[in-house]
């Protein structure tokens, strides 16, 4: 037996535990808030041509260019501007468990990670998806604001 005892009541920290993980299992709010910062963040890439890195992409190759001025295009010079769709068509779902941020246009993948296009020449990667710091800042306040206690 020892000579000293004590009892703790741990119920409110229970209650509080419990109130946590309730939250957890109700993210889509918090994902909604988050899409809209991402939305936002990889639409203003576009703008600044740049990726989540902060790097410059890539400047577009003289074929390029050429061709864009004989199609008299609306951004002649613009980087990834073409049609305006990629930077227009950026989107986002949520779900209680999970969040998606993408674009729909074909051409996103090869202009996200690089490649071979099918005449034979080589695009290099110009990534307008993917977190940046001040968007983890961003993700992380809203996260802290969702799970914090009432």
């Amino acid at each position: 037996m020892s000579a000293f005892s004590t009892r703790l009541d741990l119920g409110s920290a229970q209650r509080a535990l419990d109130k946590l993980v309730q939250k957890t299992m109700r993210l889509r709010p918090a994902f909604l808030e988050i899409r809209e910062l991402l939305i936002e963040s990889t639409e203003r890439r576009f703008k600044d041509e740049r990726g989540p890195d902060g790097q410059p992409w890539s400047a577009l190759s003289a074929m390029t260019l050429k061709s864009r001025k004989k199609k008299a295009s609306r951004f002649p010079t613009g980087i990834l501007k073409q049609s305006g769709q990629m930077a227009e068509n950026i989107n986002g779902e949520a779900t209680e468990t999970s969040l998606i941020i993408g674009s729909p246009e074909v051409q996103s993948a090869i202009q996200q990670f690089g490649g071979t296009a099918g005449f034979g020449g080589v695009i290099p990667a110009r990534p307008f998806l993917g977190l940046s710091d001040d968007d983890i800042r961003g993700i992380t306040g809203i996260l802290e604001d969702h799970l914090s206690p009432d």
